[in-house]
């Protein structure tokens, strides 16, 4: 689900929370909306954007990359999802095991990414990479109904999260 249907989820009660993830600029522009739904939400963490493309791109063994690197190459992108940079072209694809499909075809087109599990990765024959000037961050956070009091359940869930983004810290060099 994307930001705004997850956002209407939790507002009409069919969730009690729900993760989403956005640039701080667009976390900005969802706090209004937030606030008329009676929602609160709680950032959980934030990271630098990777690139992420096949394993049979040609920037694969490239360690770090710039944004000039993948100018000539077509991007993937959700609907709301930013681009710190033109690309040599553009194909939106709604939903992440969509995107992740594609990549694994495509051996030249790439997505912009928070960190991605080494499995995920192993599963799509996918690399992430670092890139060095995009400027671009993605936060996640947490959004629930104002007062929203977790359960246990919800803090045991939240924390497996946190210890998964951990095995990604370090998997990705943070």
């Amino acid at each position: 689900a994307g930001t705004a249907q997850a956002v209407s989820l939790v507002a009409e009660g069919q969730l009690q929370l729900a993760i989403v993830r956005c640039t701080p600029a667009q976390e900005q522009a969802l706090l209004p909306a937030l606030t008329e739904k009676n929602l609160s939400c709680e950032a959980l963490r934030e990271d630098d954007a990777l690139v992420l493309f096949s394993a049979r791109h040609p920037l694969a063994d490239a360690r770090q990359i710039t944004a000039a690197d993948l100018a000539p190459y077509p991007a993937l992108t959700a609907d709301d999802a930013p681009q710190p940079r033109p690309a040599a072209g553009r194909m939106q694809i709604a939903g992440r095991l969509q995107q992740m499909e594609v990549l694994s075809r495509l051996s030249t087109a790439y997505l912009w990414s928070a960190p991605e599990s080494a499995q995920s990765l192993r599963r799509f024959d996918l690399v992430q990479r670092p890139c060095a000037d995009s400027g671009l961050r993605f936060r996640e956070l947490l959004i629930s109904p104002a007062g929203y009091q977790l359960s246990a359940y919800d803090r045991r869930f939240l924390e497996l999260l946190g210890k998964e983004r951990e095995q990604l810290s370090r998997a990705c060099g943070d």
